[in-house]
């Protein structure tokens, strides 16, 4: 989506992203999915909430742009059911029944 619509909320983001780097082996990848604020793995759980928190999206693709000291958010969109691959929609699935049984 446009970027100038989450400019304001990437300082946060990027913050809650950066915290992770550690117990991410150091890098991250180009992109990652969330699922109704569920990360790929618990590492992931602080950024993902604030991400769902910012953006009421039960599928966001977040694209990152990693350098050695900083990673910083080059895109946030919704991403689409009809493109999911297996595994993403398994996932899909899976989040979306931790988030209703909250």
């Amino acid at each position: 989506s446009e970027r100038k619509l989450y400019d304001h909320a990437l300082p946060e983001l990027e913050l809650a992203l950066n915290k992770c780097r550690k117990d991410l082996g150091g890098a991250f990848p180009q992109k990652v999915c969330i699922f109704f604020g569920i990360g790929p793995s618990k590492v992931w759980d602080r950024f993902a909430k604030l991400l769902f928190d910012w953006f009421r999206a039960p599928a966001l693709e977040v694209h990152i742009t990693d350098s050695t000291e900083w990673a910083s958010i080059r895109k946030i969109g919704f991403h689409p059911l009809a493109r999911m691959t297996e595994e993403e929609e398994k996932r899909f699935l899976q989040c979306l029944e931790t988030y209703t049984n909250r």
